[in-house]
């Protein structure tokens, strides 16, 4: 019989997903959802250096106790049987009781995919509200993360990620992993796609999408120097940089895309690398 005292904190999740799905094959549950928000208050507390409250605080879960922020953290877990993003049930909403909604959406292994940051004023605008469940119902898509107001918490998802799939392989392995890498950086042709997204990097940055640098570079199929090179294109166009040479295709898109609004171009950067 397995010991479940030796596995760390992320395999106990892992086989907790497991045996959800194999209860929910056999008819023994209908959900597999939980423990979804006790994990989501516990990792967002972690990054964001916040003090997690007792059951009872009324209408916040968590607070910054050097500014006195106060925030509500949802989440949801998206599973081949449900892929809904719509947040649980949020109370009170007109008593202002806290100040920002945290929102984290896990996928299948419980892995955070998504950390969004919402003003509590920004809600009302895209929630609906319930009188069966007496709250406000708020989905997690379209024009919410879209507002100005709305900001993702980068950076972490991630390396999360990037470190349980390297935490096991040996020497030899990660060089092979980085010989395969520059391999496929060697002979990646850049698509209009790939350069709007990276249009978006040099105007913007990272800081308001679901992804850091390394993470769209391995989506895109290439490595952080060579995407760095590709926005140097951008600055090389809009005269700001040293490079005299820059590629057709970019200037094609720089023009074409320059002055569309951040938050469109965001939307469509957003799009493309869900998409990859």
């Amino acid at each position: 019989m397995l010991d479940v005292k030796n596995l760390e904190e992320k395999e106990l999740l892992e086989l907790y997903g497991k045996l959800m799905e194999e209860l929910r094959r056999r008819k023994l549950v209908r959900s597999s959802n939980n423990p979804v928000s006790d994990y989501a208050e516990k990792i967002v507390c972690e990054k964001l250096g916040l003090s997690l409250q007792k059951k009872s605080s009324k209408g916040y879960d968590a607070i910054d106790e050097n500014t006195g922020t106060k925030y509500q953290i949802k989440a949801r877990r998206l599973t081949n049987h449900n892929k809904s993003r719509q947040l649980g049930v949020i109370r009170n909403l007109d008593q202002n009781l806290f100040d920002f909604l945290i929102a984290v959406i896990f996928n299948e292994s419980f892995e955070p995919i998504e950390i969004w940051r919402i003003p509590q004023a920004t809600i009302p605008k895209y929630a609906r509200y319930s009188q069966h469940q007496n709250g406000h119902i708020l989905v997690l898509t379209g024009k919410v993360l879209e507002d100005k107001t709305v900001t993702s918490i980068s950076g972490w998802t991630e390396d999360r990620v990037k470190d349980r799939e390297t935490r096991d392989l040996t020497r030899g392995e990660k060089m092979g992993r980085r010989t395969l890498d520059l391999r496929r950086e060697k002979y990646h042709k850049w698509t209009e796609e790939d350069d709007i997204v990276t249009l978006y990097l040099y105007k913007y940055g990272d800081e308001e999408i679901p992804f850091t640098l390394e993470g769209i570079g391995k989506n895109l199929g290439m490595g952080v120097g060579s995407l760095r090179m590709r926005i140097a294109n951008f600055k090389a166009i809009d005269g700001k940089g040293g490079l005299t040479h820059f590629g057709t295709q970019s200037l094609k898109i720089y023009k074409k895309y320059h002055r569309t609004p951040k938050a469109k171009l965001r939307s469509l950067t957003v799009e493309i690398l869900r998409k990859e």
